[in-house]
């Protein structure tokens, strides 16, 4: 079995690649606080985390493409020129790859360091983790509840099978999910060829109820959720637009001046400003306006599959409609003959018609021609009060 001898004072040893067991051995008892430094000559994988114990190790590669493991001391490992693959264990290490794509595994106490422009690196951790200077990407691993940071580069982060926290920081990022109910955040924007470009957001299919939030002083005025993602939050108050996906959304708005789109998918938009504009899209949504809010009407109309309940106890009502579908309708506030409170249409120009004691809103294109009105709205938080003012064809 070959032999590492530390004599008086730290060695350093040649070690070939293919050794796959290794014993340590002391000149005496008072060396036992001096490392020992290992130069790995030959590519492969070297294991020495069974034979050091808790002995702090000094390990570099002068070779291509080693993997290293070292055990519970608080060690040193260099890699080599091309990609290595840096395992520190237990103990406080430092880490540091050198040249080519290299792969870190750590543990809290653990310290990786890159020099610009040697590759395309990856540190992979089951505890929470900041990627440091120069190196582009973090993947979670365990079953943990971890979080994930980039930093200023563009960066790759992938999460675990548990709930995970990823912000990307600068650059323009990919933020991958696992399959759990993860939150991203999107702080910034990238200019990529004179256009502000998001983080990118990558979830899988029925992979849990995932959150965006994203900041409104970002310099990029909307957002559009990318796909299977469920919720955004805007967590500032500036300006900014949010459209959905065809998902089931919960979109959140700010204090700002916000245009929240649904699309498609039963939505819920919560407005929270007096001049957020609400359009559900298509499907069964729940719009929550605020005050002088407007809630907006601009797809085909169907009577099953796209009613909107509407909230606003604080009132009044604003109500949008698209001439492009209520196209008996002119251009502009509404005129009183246009609108009745009743159960159906008694004039030709009656082509809203409101039921105050079921809060359902319809739409009547020939008023009392042959064409039967159609159920696009619910009011719940309406007053008697309620008429043609509220509305606006746009």
């Amino acid at each position: 079995m070959p032999k590492i001898l530390n004599t008086n004072g730290n060695s350093i040893i040649n070690v070939k690649a293919w050794f796959e067991t290794f014993d340590i051995i002391r000149y005496s008892a008072s060396e036992l606080d001096r490392d020992v430094a290992l130069s790995i000559i030959d590519r492969g994988r070297i294991d020495l985390s069974s034979e050091l114990g808790t002995v702090a190790v000094s390990v570099s590669a002068s070779a291509k493409g080693n993997t290293l493991i070292t055990g519970a001391g608080d060690d040193i490992l260099a890699g080599g020129v091309s990609n290595d693959t840096l395992v520190g264990r237990l103990g406080a290490d430092f880490m540091l790859g050198g040249k080519g794509d290299d792969t870190y595994v750590v543990d809290a106490l653990d310290t990786v360091a890159e020099v610009a422009n040697e590759g395309t690196d990856t540190v992979r951790s089951s505890v929470r983790w900041e990627l440091g200077d120069n190196i582009e990407n973090l993947t979670l691993t365990g079953d943990a509840k971890i979080n994930g940071f980039g930093n200023e580069l563009a960066n790759i982060l992938t999460g675990n099978s548990n709930y995970n926290y990823l912000n990307g920081f600068g650059g323009r990022d990919t933020l991958i999910g696992g399959g759990f109910d993860d939150y991203y955040e999107l702080g910034d924007t990238t200019d990529i060829r004179g256009a502000l470009t998001f983080d990118r957001i990558i979830e899988k299919r029925n992979a849990g109820i995932d959150t965006v939030s994203v900041a409104a002083d970002v310099g990029h005025r909307t957002y559009v959720m990318d796909a299977n993602v469920e919720n955004v939050v805007i967590v500032d108050d500036g300006e900014f637009n949010i459209v959905g996906n065809k998902l089931d959304n919960v979109i959140r708005g700010s204090r700002g001046r916000n245009l929240l789109e649904g699309k498609g998918g039963d939505d819920t938009l919560h407005g929270f400003s007096f001049d957020d504009i609400l359009d559900g899209g298509s499907g069964n949504d729940e719009l929550f306006s605020f005050k002088t809010g407007s809630c907006r009407f601009s797809t085909p109309l169907d009577a099953k599959s796209n009613v909107d309940t509407i909230y606003d106890p604080y009132g009044p009502l604003r109500l949008e409609l698209s001439q492009a579908i209520f196209a008996s309708l002119p251009a502009g506030d509404l005129q009183d003959k246009y609108f009745v409170q009743g159960t159906a249409a008694t004039t030709a120009d009656h082509h809203l018609i409101f039921e105050p004691y079921t809060d359902r809103l319809y739409y009547d294109a020939d008023g009392i021609g042959g064409e039967a009105q159609v159920l696009f709205a619910r009011l719940p938080d309406t007053s008697g009060t309620f008429g043609a003012d509220e509305f606006h064809v746009y």
